[in-house]
Order: C-alpha cells, then structure tokens, then sequence
C-alpha cells in the first residue's frame, strides 16, 4: 500500500466489545479518517469482506473459529491492506498462528495498567502504530514520547566498556524519576541485552558476513566508525521508553518469529549469538516490556524500542499490555 494519509483513509473495526469500539472509534477519528464498525458475527462479516478498505483492526481475544477465518479471508482477500490486530494476550498461541502463519506483524496489547481493567487499549499507541503503518515513516522514539519539553537523551557507542557507563547514567535518570526499582532493574536488563546484539550480533563485514558474532564477549570491543551504536532514551511520566540503533539492517522477522513461537509454547530459551542478531535475548525481553517494536531498514537500520508503563509501580506494569510490532521497509 502507498503512503496515504490520515484524512483519507477506510479503517473498519471488528469487534464486539462496546467498549473497546469507544475506545478505537475516538483515537482513530481524531487523525481524520473514516471509521467503520463491524459486530464479530458471521452476516455482518461476509458483507463487509465484499467490499475494500484500507485497514482492518480485529479484536482478537474471542480466538474462536471465527475470528480465524475472519483473519484467513483478511490475508487471502486483502492481501494489499492492513490488518492489525487487538489482543489481551501477547503469548497466545492464536496469536502466533497469525504471526507466523498469516505474516501479520503488527499486534497491540490491551492495557490492565491504565484504568484496572484489561478490554481497553493505549489511544496513543494505536494512533502511533496506524500513522507509522500508512506513512510508513518508522524510526524514532519521539513518536512514543513527544509531550513538549521533555529531555531526550542520546548516546554514542563504539567502545564496549562504554556500555556500564551509559546505563549507569540511565539508572540515574530513572532514579531522579522514582521509578520503581524493581522495573528499573528490568529496564538495565533489556539495555544490556539490546546493546550487547547490536554490538556483536548486527555488524556486517564487507561480504555481509557476521563480524563480531563469534567473539568471546568477555573481551574488548571497540567498533569501527560506521559501526557506531545509537543509545536513546526518555520518559514522559508515564512511559519509559528506550532505543538502540544500528547501521546494518540485519535483524531478520525470521529470528523474531522463532522467538516468539517458542515464547508462547512456553519453552525454556538459553541466549543464543547466531544468524542474524539472534542473540537479542529475545525470550527475555518479550516479557520484560510493555511494548516492543522492531523497525528495520533490512540491510540498512535496525532500531529496537523498548516502552515500559511505569505510572503505578510494579502491579500496574504487571497488568499493562504487552504490544509487538514489527516494521520492514522491504
């Protein structure tokens, strides 16, 4: 699909959960587009099949025999719009059938932080997500975090001893925050990982090889200039959102599907630095976040962000939804 804009576009929701309709119909109106609603039953589905939109949004968490078909006709029928999907439960099997097996890459989280209850979504999140979908402008985290007058802080990297210190000023920034220190623990954890795989795992030699991967991490790294590591970060109160960047290009969905397969099927992962940035610790951070999003530029750019729902201590982010997204350029 071509870059479209807002003001232009058919979005049609299946859902029957009121609710959630409210909650979808008022964050995608404000962009200007026209919002279509659709009762997850059979007569009312087919009828709308017939005729073509430029999104679907599908409330997922019924996963009846249904909402699969609904997808499947979705994928066959309407291969050239975009399908994204509403769920309470990242980790769900059905939901990974979809993944993998439909080739959706875009999933948002219903949100148990926001208000106590699991059947409402991020409005933020799902405008983001659609304008990133249709204009296919994917990189930043500004998009997540833009309230006016926030810090954002960036760093650069080539030195691996320089990786300490970095999230050392972090640890700061969300200790001035009074984050909870069992979510800024969390939030480390995820900054070592990521910036450990864009270290090692992402660089390319001159014959698109893996430059660093077979390293002993345990031993110094420093990176050539155009190997350089981009490090951001920035919180505004209610999120705490970070990225890593790299030049290269060389995440693959393949290595993120297989994560996320074995993720649901609730399998014990060991941490592994092979094929294409495999080495993400990516059973790990699926469920160390509140949303996860992939953005890659396949042989270019990836970037990696990372959101935490830190409004609300512990409880709240243990009941906030968890959202993967995964944005490809080819």
């Amino acid at each position: 699909m071509e870059s479209l804009p807002f003001e232009k576009a058919e979005i049609t929701v299946f859902t029957s959960n009121f609710n959630l309709k409210r909650r979808v119909a008022r964050s995608i109106a404000s962009t200007g587009a026209t919002i279509h609603h659709v009762m997850l039953e059979l007569n009312a589905i087919e009828k709308t099949l017939e005729k073509n939109c430029h999104m679907f949004i599908v409330d997922t968490d019924n996963e009846s025999e249904l909402t699969l078909w609904l997808l499947g006709e979705l994928a066959s029928k309407h291969s050239d719009s975009i399908t994204l999907m509403l769920s309470s439960n990242m980790e769900s099997r059905f939901l990974v059938e979809m993944i993998v097996e439909r080739g959706i890459n875009n999933l948002i989280g219903k949100h148990g932080g926001l208000l106590g209850v699991n059947d409402i979504i991020d409005e933020n999140e799902l405008i983001v997500t659609c304008a990133k979908m249709f204009k296919k402008d994917y990189f930043g985290i500004e998009k997540y975090i833009s309230t006016y007058g926030i810090q954002l802080y960036k760093h650069l990297l080539k030195d691996k001893k320089d990786k300490a210190d970095v999230i050392f000023e972090m640890e700061k920034f969300l200790d001035r925050l009074c984050c909870n220190r069992s979510l800024a623990s969390i939030i480390s954890m995820v900054s070592d990982e990521l910036l450990m795989n864009a270290m090692y795992s992402a660089p390319r030699d001159a014959d698109g090889h893996p430059k660093y991967e077979k390293m002993d991490r345990s031993q110094a790294l420093i990176l050539e200039d155009r190997e350089e590591i981009e490090f951001r970060y920035a919180s505004d109160g209610k999120y705490f959102a970070l990225s890593v960047a790299d030049n290269f290009g060389s995440l693959g969905r393949d290595v993120l599907v297989k994560y996320l397969t074995r993720n649901a099927a609730g399998e014990k992962i060991s941490v592994e630095y092979k094929q294409g940035g495999a080495g993400l610790g990516i059973h790990l951070i699926f469920n160390s976040i509140t949303q996860l999003i992939f953005n890659i530029d396949v042989g270019k750019r990836t970037e990696v962000i990372a959101l935490f729902y830190t409004r609300g201590g512990t409880q709240a982010f243990k009941k906030a939804g968890q959202s993967l997204n995964i944005f490809l350029t080819q």
